[in-house]
């Protein structure tokens, strides 16, 4: 598996350090979620590291997901995070949970194994035009729309605008642009299909945090409850026969994985469920465990 220009980069840094002897990437086939192997040898042995590589600076999204695999793999195999930048509240979370790092302007945490350990913060990010800038909401809308159904990129914009809650004009601008980037392309026979799915993620875990749920929070809040089990147990009984809501966050990867429920809760409602903290005496706080968000148009009507 050879190096890249990009991971190059990254990887230059991480052979600078005083303890590191040599740097290798290779091939993860034990683990097709990973974009790779890292061994790196040392005085005292060699360490192999899983490797994430994003193309955009680090966010919360990607942060809980990266401790959530961290927790998941074996300790003996930790993961290596390659990415543009990350933020000092970000790094430190990263560490604390074990998500080993290297960004592009210096700000570092390695450790392999007991022996050896850096950590170096502060660096600030190199402003560039950022991947996916002048994209609104509803084109964040849309990326989420095929990453969740791939099978739409080839049917009208009329109904791959219905499904994404927007006007058809905003998928074409998209699908152009995704086109012009190399991120979707067709096939012999004239089909769309994704070409770097994983680069769309990113994008549209970017464009999450700083467009799309801004504008679906609700608010943060408190429970009388304080386990997290119960309290999801509280709030199934109030939405039991409603259809437009859901769990998100943690809630929601422990369903689908069984794994990382952590002691925060987000409820995804309708907007006719949208006084759920004052039905069940939610006291709003800025750092409550509960985060109550809307849903699009779209997903409200059709649940």
């Amino acid at each position: 598996m050879r190096e890249d220009t990009e991971t190059k980069g990254y990887l230059d840094l991480l052979r600078k350090l005083r303890f590191v002897r040599k740097v290798e990437m290779r091939p993860a086939a034990e683990n097709p979620m990973t974009d790779g192997a890292v061994h790196v040898k040392t005085p005292h042995g060699t360490h192999v590291l899983w490797l994430e590589i994003k193309r955009t600076r680090v966010n919360r999204p990607i942060v809980e997901a990266m401790v959530a695999r961290t927790r998941e793999c074996p300790q003996d195999r930790p993961w290596l995070l390659l990415a543009p930048f990350v933020g000092r509240e970000h790094g430190r979370t990263l560490a604390e949970n074990g998500v080993l790092f290297v960004d592009r302007v210096g700000n570092c945490y390695v450790r392999l194994g007991d022996e050896y350990e850096v950590q170096r913060e502060g660096f600030r990010e190199q402003r560039t035009p950022k991947e996916g800038r002048g994209v609104g909401a509803a084109g964040f809308q849309v990326l989420f729309t095929i990453l969740a159904r791939s099978d739409l990129l080839d049917t009208p914009l009329r109904t791959l605008a219905d499904n994404a809650g927007v006007v058809a004009a905003t998928v074409l601008h998209q699908l152009d642009r995704l086109e012009r980037e190399g991120l979707i392309g067709r096939t012999r026979g004239g089909k769309r299909r994704l070409l770097e799915p994983k680069r769309i993620l990113d994008r549209w875990l970017v464009g999450y945090e700083g467009l799309v749920r801004p504008k679906l929070l609700r608010g943060r809040f408190r429970m009388k409850q304080t386990d997290p089990a119960v309290v999801e147990r509280v709030v199934e009984d109030a939405l039991r026969d409603e259809r437009a809501w859901g769990f998100g966050g943690g809630a929601a990867a422990m369903r689908l994985t069984g794994h990382f429920r952590g002691e925060q809760t987000v409820i995804h409602v309708g907007s006719g469920n949208l006084e759920l903290p004052k039905r069940l005496g939610m006291l709003r706080h800025d750092e409550g465990p509960v985060t109550v968000l809307g849903v699009s148009r779209k997903i409200a009507t059709t649940g």
